[in-house]
């Protein structure tokens, strides 16, 4: 965002042609890199959120007293139950 306002300050339209072109090539391509952060961080936060959900016990109802001990199993540490948490 900073770059995009540092170029949108610096662009006019009485310089030169290839200065032009530099300064609205850097505009897009710092509103790309912005657009590609905010949809990855978006489906960062819904995984979370979704894993989040899977969180909770379905045995004594605890949230977030689990251990991995494997990369998509859980294991309640309060009762024992086991439970995929990654599907």
């Amino acid at each position: 965002m900073i770059a995009i306002a540092a170029c949108m300050e610096e662009l006019n339209l009485r310089g030169s042609l290839p200065r032009l072109a530099v300064y609205a090539t850097l505009v897009l391509a710092s509103a790309a890199l912005a657009v590609y952060a905010a949809v990855r961080y978006h489906r960062i936060l819904s995984e979370a959120e979704r894993l989040g959900e899977h969180a909770t016990c379905g045995n004594c109802g605890a949230y977030a007293r689990f251990k991995l001990y494997s990369p998509t199993m859980a294991r309640c540490r309060r009762c024992g139950n086991e439970w995929r948490l990654i599907n």
